[in-house]
């Protein structure tokens, strides 16, 4: 696929424009493997997106979710959703409890002890013994193992990290939820 290669009928995975690029012509070589098309009556429609041509309507649900997602990453999404939330959450708990010590708190427990201990460049059983138990009870760690078995493992295995993250998440929530209850219960008092 070089600049002068006609394209018509196979359904244009590369922009006449992007072919310009350096390393395009190795790019268009390996797309064509990968990933969702517009069908070709869109191409006629040059560099623009379809919606400048009306075409959005007639898009189904379906086709616009394989046009921007590709498998496995509606779950990478929820994970990467969760562990924010979750490591969030807890953090938020931790500073209602302990005032701004629950930050460094935070930032000790999920970035000094859980990056090191989440196991991504290494597997569990290449890490010492200390990072290796410890790595899958913290959101990094779990994180880690629930992305890990989403990308190579088509989900297997991503349960597991899966909630531990929805544990932190919910002890955050019920831990910062008590906390504002009671400092509402405190202030009442006062009054």
């Amino acid at each position: 696929m070089g600049q002068g290669d006609d394209d018509e009928g196979e359904g244009l995975r590369v922009p006449p424009r992007c072919r310009q690029l350096p390393g395009a012509e190795h790019l268009a070589d390996h797309v064509g493997d990968a990933g969702p098309q517009l069908p070709p009556e869109y191409h006629e429609a040059g560099p623009h997106l379809p919606i400048a041509h009306g075409a959005l309507p007639e898009l189904h649900e379906q086709q616009l979710r394989d046009l921007f997602l590709q498998q496995g990453e509606e779950e990478l999404i929820l994970a990467g959703a969760l562990l924010v939330f979750a490591v969030g959450a807890f953090t938020a708990a931790l500073q209602v409890w302990t005032g701004l010590v629950g930050i460094d708190l935070a930032i000790l427990l999920f970035v000094v002890l859980g990056n090191p201990s989440a196991g991504g460049a290494y597997p569990a059983p290449l890490l010492p013994p200390f990072w290796a138990g410890t790595g899958p009870w913290l959101p990094p760690g779990a994180a880690t193992n629930a992305i890990r078995g989403i990308v190579y493992f088509g989900g297997a295995g991503a349960g597991i990290g899966a909630l531990v993250l929805a544990g932190y998440a919910l002890v955050g929530l019920v831990a910062t939820m008590l906390a504002a209850g009671r400092k509402t219960e405190l202030a009442l008092a006062e009054a």
